[in-house]
């Protein structure tokens, strides 16, 4: 499988290279009779608009970023809800079994508010398998079925979120390199016709061979 290209051949804007290969399509349309002798047929107009439209039909960037943007804040407020019901738990295992006990050091929650997005997702996990194990205990400090059943509700849906997230951005990347790709094989084509009509028209005709100048 060829590598797909990362890099910009081109400095215009991804507007301006389709308006560019509009107007190159329609030069090269009107003079194949001329430019047959390059091998220039319909086939290849049909080729260039073709190029174009695989181009302009993939959505800017501002689309996938406006859903990777999305996709962050559902879960950065379900990673702070998952904190806030986390510490509350962590408050009752404290009042009964103080900060410093076996008990609560097993929850492994020291660094609850520094924890990335993976490590949060896990801490929660192990809260609740321990805090159920210690219901019985932590009954008298408030802990409940309910609430435990809400951390692990919580925990369900930011792991499902942080999924939503990745392929977000997955989505952007793997569109931003495509676009890229595809930008690069329409400048190479409309670059290659331009050339070719320039050529032709040098000596011939100054109006037509300024059709093929490529402007910014």
């Amino acid at each position: 499988m060829a590598k797909r290209e990362t890099f910009r051949i081109y400095s215009i804007t991804d507007a301006r290279l389709v308006q560019l290969a509009d107007g190159v399509a329609d030069c090269v349309e009107r003079d194949l009779a001329e430019l047959a002798m390059y091998g220039i047929t319909q086939a290849t107009v049909d080729d260039l608009r073709a190029a174009r439209n695989a181009f302009d039909d993939i959505a800017p960037d501002n689309y996938f970023n406006a859903q990777v943007s999305a996709t962050t804040e559902k879960k950065n407020l379900l990673a702070d809800e998952l904190r806030l019901v986390t510490r509350g738990i962590m408050t009752r295992v404290e009042n009964k079994f103080t900060a410093m006990s076996d008990e609560y050091l097993r929850f492994g929650t020291a660094s609850l508010s520094r924890m990335n997005d993976l490590e949060l997702h896990h801490c929660s996990l192990r809260v609740h398998k321990k805090a159920t194990e210690l219901l019985n205990e932590l009954v008298s400090e408030g802990l409940t079925i309910a609430i435990l059943d809400d951390l692990l509700q919580k925990a369900t849906g930011f792991d499902a979120t942080l999924a939503n997230h990745f392929d977000a951005k997955r989505n952007r990347d793997i569109a931003t390199t495509e676009r890229i790709s595809r930008g690069n094989t329409l400048y190479r084509f409309v670059v290659k016709l331009t050339n070719t009509g320039k050529d032709y028209w040098a000596t011939r005709n100054e109006a037509k061979y300024n059709d093929y100048l490529l402007s910014g």
